[in-house]
């Protein structure tokens, strides 16, 4: 059984695996499709591979904004992933929005299965403690 770190976001584990399975001297032109746009590791993790690596991740397709996904789940660093391509020297042509309507409620759903989960397990410590 193959365990993968918990600090891999799902585009690093995605190129891990690739670059693994394959080798990157038999990837050509890549495309990536994505439910969000790349936070600022995300985004920066496919920029290394197409340096480190020599990748040739050109575009990557998006659903919801990063924008969008802050007000879902704030988490503070509001750099968007133009900005990064936008401060880099090889390019990635970000696609999109694609789909926002549908990833938008997607990502509103899982938060609130998340906060529900939440309240289940406080309830469960509590009466654990009683």
């Amino acid at each position: 059984m193959r365990t993968y770190s918990p600090l891999f976001h799902a585009e690093a584990l995605a190129i891990h695996v690739l670059i693994m399975e394959k080798g990157q001297s038999q990837l050509g032109k890549l495309r990536l499709y994505t439910t969000a746009e790349r936070d600022i590791l995300s985004q920066s993790v496919i920029y290394w591979a197409n340096i480190v690596h020599d990748l040739k991740i050109e575009y990557v397709y998006l659903g919801s904004k990063l924008s969008t996904i802050q007000t879902i789940w704030p988490f503070g660093i509001d750099i968007s992933a133009q900005e990064i391509i936008n401060r880099s020297t090889r390019s990635t042509q970000l696609i999109g929005p694609v789909y926002e309507n549908k990833t938008d409620q997607l990502f509103s759903q899982a938060k609130e299965y998340q906060d529900k989960l939440k309240k289940i397990i406080l309830l469960k410590v509590f009466c654990l403690k009683k």
